[in-house]
C-alpha cells in the first residue's frame, strides 16, 4: 500500500500486479488484504496473483476458495503460476485450467525452459523453439482440453 503511490508518483502507468503472500500460494492474503492495496492504486489499476502449486493447486476446493476469495470482492485476479506437480505436492492442473477458462480467470503455466535446482520437471518445453513440449506438462497445458491452444484468444493489437 506504500509502494504502489511511490510507484504512480514516479510515472508509472501500466498495470500493476501483487503475489499473494507465501510464495504467492496463500490466496487468503489477498482475500484479507486485496481491496486494501486496490484502493491504495491512485489509477485503480492492480491486479492478483496466486500461484497454485501443492498447497494453493491441490485440490478442487482449495482452488476455488483462492480464487473466489478473490473475485468475489470483484478484484482481478490471475493464476500467475503453476504446474503439475511441486516439492510440495500433486497439483490439480486440469481443474485449475477448467475453472479459469469457465470463468474468465487468466492462467500462466510455469515455465517454458531452463528450470534448474531439481524442478526441470517444470519445463513446458524440452527445446527452446517450443517444436518439443514436455510429454507430462508441456503437451496438457498446450494442447490439452482447456490448454492453451484451445481455449486462447489472439490479442485485439494483432489483429
Amino acid at each position: 500500500m506504500q509502494v504502489i503511490p511511490e510507484l504512480r508518483t514516479a510515472g508509472i502507468k501500466n498495470t500493476i500486479m501483487v503475489d499473494a503472500g507465501g510464495w504467492g500460494q496463500y490466496g487468503q492474503s489477498i482475500a484479507d488484504g486485496g481491496k486494501a492495496v486496490f484502493a491504495a492504486d491512485p489509477l485503480e489499476n492492480t491486479m492478483f496473483s496466486v500461484h497454485m502449486y501443492g498447497t494453493a493447486g491441490k485440490n478442487e476446493s482449495t482452488i476455488k476458495k483462492n480464487l473466489e476469495g478473490v473475485t468475489s470482492q470483484g478484484l482481478c485476479v490471475i493464476v500467475g503460476e503453476f504446474g503439475y506437480t511441486h516439492t510440495d505436492g500433486d497439483v490439480d492442473e486440469a481443474f485449475i485450467m477448467q475453472y479459469c477458462n469457465e470463468n474468465s480467470l487468466g492462467y500462466l503455466g510455469w515455465s517454458w525452459k531452463g528450470n534448474g535446482g531439481g524442478v526441470e520437471y517444470l519445463d513446458i518445453a524440452t527445446e527452446w523453439d517450443g517444436s518439443v513440449l514436455s510429454a507430462d506438462w508441456g503437451e496438457n497445458l498446450v494442447n490439452g482440453e482447456n490448454g492453451i491452444r484451445k481455449t486462447s484468444k489472439l490479442c485485439t493489437v494483432f489483429e
